[in-house]
């Protein structure tokens, strides 16, 4: 299967692509197409990612576009995706509409404000999860199994509970259908 990734350029790729490579039989995973329109950030994105892929024994591909047209080409089952931002005192959450039963949801998650570890609810598990010194929070969530019916699906994100008015987070969560 080949996994595309918009905006592959960006910061979370790395947690993405570390993730989805520890999947990688499971899914069936030949590729993954890191996509954006900054080439130079690509460049150095897809340098980084490479060699993840390298370390893991170099049996998923990993390759860079520019074109969104390259980009999907061959690429099996997206689903539904959303992204949502916000400031909590504890909880960062993320929604989407699942289309097919069978299918794996992941999430990426940063929290910009806190360096705190963040916990995850029964039914979804943390693949990655990096606390800085610099007060940044950045994980990679998923399922636990492949979800049973299509339907709605929330992933959180719970961290101890901090001052009003709370912490800034960014989310975003993709169906990968089977």
């Amino acid at each position: 299967m080949k996994l595309a990734i918009v905006g592959g350029g960006g910061v979370r790729a790395p947690l993405f692509v570390q993730s989805a490579l520890k999947r990688a039989a499971r899914l069936n995973l030949s590729e993954i197409c890191l996509m954006d329109t900054d080439a130079a950030q690509l460049q150095l994105i897809g340098a980084l990612c490479a060699e993840l892929a390298r370390r893991d024994g170099g049996k998923v591909a990993i390759t860079t576009t520019t074109s969104a047209e390259t980009a999907f080409t061959g690429v099996s089952g997206i689903g539904a995706s959303n992204v949502a931002s916000g400031q909590t005192v504890a909880v960062a959450s993320v929604s989407l509409n699942a289309q097919a039963a069978g299918s794996v949801i992941y999430a990426v998650g940063q929290d910009w404000t806190n360096g705190v570890t963040r916990t995850f609810p029964a039914g979804q598990v943390q693949d990655v999860q990096m606390v800085g010194a610099d007060l940044d929070t950045f994980w990679v969530q998923r399922t636990a199994a492949p979800i049973a019916a299509a339907g709605a699906i929330t992933f959180t994100a719970t961290s101890a509970t901090q001052a009003a008015p709370g912490d800034r987070w960014n989310f975003a969560i993709i169906e990968l259908k089977r």
